[in-house]
């Protein structure tokens, strides 16, 4: 499954440094470990993916707005507990590949690395020397992702000739959150190698100044349902800020339900559209019942099991944040 173990190599050491901590393994791994091992073991174990950003290995900066839930003192993949903030991935959706190469490299970015993902689509990662914003802050990430939505700005108005907002645009919006995963290169994903496409070198802070000055205002949507930074409270402002992966999670349950052991990813659904989609458990109830809950009824999911799965939803949303 792997080759060119040193091309590997120099991917990560590029990204990261010798005392960065990483996730790596499948989308429900939270804890990280220490770069360089990683790297090692993936010379003889492949892993599909890996956080764009390191993650602080021993503490949990947001435990306090959850007390119970979290524990100070344990590791967890999440934007606030990113290390550093010097990384960016942008995915393009809905064009051949051929055509998101050309979109990329025209675009003018100095990309770090582009991976080809094994399916669709190609991830191209920008690496900073330095940091877009202080680490374990709320205020860091939010300028990490002004960023990052400036040059997803650029890129869609290079594909479309004109400024558009995100929802018009080719980039996966839901990538622009620091503790992503993204595609760990050599891994063979359904027959199909997770490649390096190209590598590149660090990005300077005074050459992204000079490409900053040439992005677009990012334009507002133009649905007037509802605004990037709020919640939905019906379904269309659901689907408008619903993030590609966890769309295909609600949309597509044949993909991973069963008659049996279906909570687990019920319950990530919950906490993923409470934290970045809508806090409105109604809302949330109401778009599982259309989408998801029939068909695991119909392969064994009995009704009472879903009616409990409905109330620990109400239970996740009256959590505080």
């Amino acid at each position: 499954m792997l080759h060119e173990k040193t091309s590997v190599d120099k991917f990560f050491w590029t990204l990261f440094s010798g005392n960065d901590w990483i996730v790596a393994g499948d989308a429900f791994q939270t804890e990280p470990e220490l770069m360089g091992n990683i790297v090692e073991r993936a010379s003889k174990y492949a892993f599909p993916l890996y956080t764009i950003n390191p993650i602080h290995p021993s503490i949990d900066f947001g435990w306090h707005n959850n007390e119970g839930k979290y524990d100070v003192n344990v590791a967890r993949r999440a934007d606030i507990n990113c290390s550093s903030l010097k990384n960016l991935m942008f995915e393009i959706d809905g064009i051949p590949l051929d055509d998101q190469l050309e979109l990329l490299f025209r675009s003018g970015i100095p990309w770090t690395a582009i991976v080809f993902s094994g399916n669709k689509s190609y991830h191209a990662l920008l690496s900073l020397e330095d940091n877009l914003g202080q680490p374990h802050t709320e205020e860091g990430i939010e300028q990490y992702k002004q960023v990052w939505k400036r040059l997803a700005a650029l890129i869609n108005a290079e594909y479309a000739g004109k400024i558009v907002s995100l929802k018009e645009g080719v980039l996966d919006e839901a990538t622009k959150n620091p503790s992503r995963f993204t595609r760990f290169p050599n891994y063979m994903r359904s027959g199909h190698l997770q490649r390096i496409e190209f590598m590149g070198d660090k990005c300077s802070m005074a050459t992204l100044n000079k490409i900053l000055e040439k992005c677009p205002l990012v334009k507002a949507p133009e649905t007037n349902f509802i605004d990037v930074a709020n919640f939905a409270n019906n379904d269309k402002q659901f689907w408008a800020v619903c993030p590609k992966g966890l769309r295909n999670w609600i949309k597509y349950p044949e993909e991973w339900g069963g008659p049996e052991g279906n909570y687990p990813r019920l319950r990530n659904i919950a906490y993923w559209a409470k934290r970045e989609v809508t806090k409105n458990p109604d809302l949330m109830i109401s778009i599982l019942d259309k989408h998801t809950f029939d068909y695991l009824n119909q392969i064994g999911y009995s009704r009472e099991k879903i009616e409990n799965v409905k109330r620990n939803i109400r239970r996740i949303f009256q959590e505080s944040d």
